[in-house]
Parts: structure tokens; C-alpha cells; sequence
């Protein structure tokens, strides 16, 4: 999984609004994994983002956590009272600009355009566009 780090201006850009933020983290229980949600004021959210971006802890979340409307992840700081699990935090409609410029930007030197210049975008499927239909 391709990594996107993010700095406090670009992650506090993509939350949502309003003065409390939704969050969630998964837990694992007797049961099996089970996601846990709370509230957290906006400020209390942008003092951990502050202090995490800082040492690169805060990415784009993955796919499934952005489907969910949680598309930024923070990597929380271990501390005396043990790990953090990963922290996802509501995001607003601009997630979807963030995750098409980290696409258009991203370089995959191995991949050729029709001209033979290295192509701007990466696919997991084959590039057909240069073949001829002969």
C-alpha cells in the first residue's frame, strides 16, 4: 500500500466542519474487531494533528476508511501508556481533490508513454493505449 504523508495545513483543509469532529479507531475484542466512534472537539483534534504532522504520523487514510467519510488517518505517538491504534478522522469533500493530485503526481519510472517519456500515472492493469489495431 502506497503511503501519502500529509502536513497539519493540507489535513486540517481536508476535515470536516463544524466544531466537533467524528473519529473512530478499530478495537479487537473477544468477539473479533469492532470499530469504535466518539467525538472529538475540533481544537483537541488540531492540537494531535499539529504535534503528529510534525513527525510525519498523518497520511491519507485507505480506501475503505474514505469510503467511510474518514479519509485521514493519524499514526499516533507511542507513549508510557503503550501503542495508539491508527486514528481516522471525518473528512469533507475535498479528500477527493487530495487523492487525484497525489494520482496525477505519483511517477512510476518503469512505465512508458507512447513517445517513450516516462508517464505521470501509474495502473495496476496493462497500458494498451500504443497498440495498433492491425
Amino acid at each position: 500500500m502506497t503511503r501519502h504523508p500529509l502536513t497539519f495545513e493540507e489535513a486540517e483543509t481536508l476535515l470536516a466542519e463544524g466544531d466537533q469532529i467524528h473519529t473512530f479507531v478499530e478495537a479487537l475484542t473477544n468477539a473479533g474487531p469492532v470499530l469504535l466512534g466518539a467525538e472529538w472537539d475540533r481544537d483537541d483534534v488540531l492540537n494531535m494533528l499539529r504535534y503528529e504532522a510534525s513527525r510525519g504520523n498523518v497520511e491519507l487514510a485507505g480506501e475503505f476508511a474514505a469510503t467511510m467519510g474518514h479519509g485521514v488517518v493519524v499514526l499516533r505517538t507511542r507513549d508510557d501508556s503503550g501503542p495508539h491504534p491508527p486514528l481516522f478522522l471525518e473528512t469533507n469533500d475535498a479528500l477527493g481533490a487530495m487523492e487525484e493530485i497525489f494520482r496525477l503526481t505519483r511517477r512510476d519510472p518503469a512505465r512508458r508513454s507512447c513517445d517513450g517519456e516516462a508517464d505521470a500515472v501509474s495502473s495496476p492493469r496493462e497500458d494498451t493505449r500504443c497498440e495498433s489495431s492491425e
